[in-house]
C-alpha cells in the first residue's frame, strides 16, 4: 500500500513540474521535442508501477487493514446520527410533498428516529403541525401519513 502512494505522489509531482516546465519552453522547433521528452517521460514513471516483479497484492488483507484503520479512525457514533439525519430529511420531504399534493398545507413536520440495537433505523414518533384553519383536515392527515410511514402521527395545531 506504501509503494502504490508513493508512486501516485511522484506521479503528481512529476505531472505539476511537466506541466510548470511547458510554460518555460520557448517556441519553435525545440518546443515540440521538449513536449516529446516531458511526454515521453511522464509515461516511462507511470508505467514503472507496473514493471516491479515482486509486487504482491493480497486484497483479502488490504480490505482487512482497511477496515481495522478506518474503525480507529471514525467516529462510528457520529456517523450513525448523520445518517439518521439524513433519512429524517429525507423523510420529512417525502411526506410534507405527498400532504401538500393532497391539499394539506403544513407549517412544520418533525419526524424522531434513532438506531436501534441492530444499528437499523426506526421512526418512534412522527408530530404534524398544522395550521387552525386545516383542523378539520386532521382524519385526511392521519391517514396520509399512516399510509406513507405504517405509523400513527401526533398532529398539533401551531
Amino acid at each position: 500500500m506504501e509503494h502504490i502512494l508513493n508512486w501516485s505522489s511522484v506521479l503528481c509531482v512529476l505531472s505539476f513540474v511537466c506541466v510548470i516546465s511547458e510554460f518555460f519552453i520557448l517556441p519553435g522547433n525545440l518546443e515540440k521535442f521538449m513536449r516529446s521528452i516531458l511526454y515521453i517521460f511522464f509515461t516511462c514513471v507511470l508505467i514503472t508501477f507496473f514493471s516491479f516483479k515482486n509486487m504482491n497484492f493480497n486484497f483479502c488483507n488490504l480490505k482487512k487493514n482497511f477496515d481495522e484503520n478506518k474503525k480507529s479512525k471514525i467516529n462510528t457514533e457520529k456517523l450513525n446520527m448523520d445518517i439518521c439525519m439524513v433519512f429524517k430529511d429525507k423523510i420529512e420531504n417525502i411526506v410534507s410533498s405527498n400532504l401538500r399534493s393532497v391539499g394539506i398545507n403544513l407549517k412544520k413536520i418533525d419526524v424522531i428516529m434513532n438506531l436501534n440495537d441492530n444499528n437499523c433505523i426506526s421512526i418512534n414518533k412522527c408530530k404534524v403541525y398544522i395550521d387552525k384553519g386545516d383542523i378539520n383536515k386532521k382524519e385526511k392527515i392521519l391517514d396520509e401519513v399512516q399510509k406513507i410511514l405504517n405509523l400513527k402521527p401526533e398532529i398539533e395545531v401551531y
